[in-house]
């Protein structure tokens, strides 16, 4: 071991931890973790994107609030680009057509149907848009 003043301090780097969320399986009842991992683009600059690039980003959000949601997590780097259209083989995919995803749901959160969470809904709204609004200097 060495003389007690002469000890070194371990610093290997210690892996980490995860654990995954399982649902419970009603049919046969196992539980099936699932981890499902696919490339989703690199996170968008705003300051590099086209005026149409940024609308379609933008439109994310908003398509996103329609349908009864909040992000919770508005950041340049949960918005990611990739070539597209989406609809066809890699190979076959351009900058040109850039496609627009909306990621990181972690702290999304759904609206539920009584007044105060819609009340409350539309203020988060409006401060998520505008947020947005202010990361794309639009």
């Amino acid at each position: 071991m060495g003389e007690p003043g002469n000890q070194v301090e371990d610093t290997t780097p210690k892996p980490k931890r995860k654990v995954l969320k399982t649902k419970k399986v009603t049919h046969s009842g196992y539980f099936s973790p699932i981890l499902l991992l696919e490339e989703c683009g690199t996170p968008v600059d705003p300051d590099k994107l086209t005026e149409d690039q940024k609308n379609e980003a933008l439109s994310l959000i908003y398509r996103f609030h329609h349908a009864g949601w909040l992000h919770n997590s508005i950041y340049a780097r949960n918005i990611v680009a990739q070539p597209g259209p989406l609809n066809v083989p890699p190979s076959e995919r351009s900058k040109k057509n850039m496609s627009f995803r909306l990621i990181d749901f972690g702290r999304s959160t759904a609206v539920k149907d009584d007044d105060y969470d819609a009340r409350q809904f539309q203020s988060s709204r409006c401060y998520e848009e505008t947020s947005v609004q202010k990361l794309f200097k639009m």
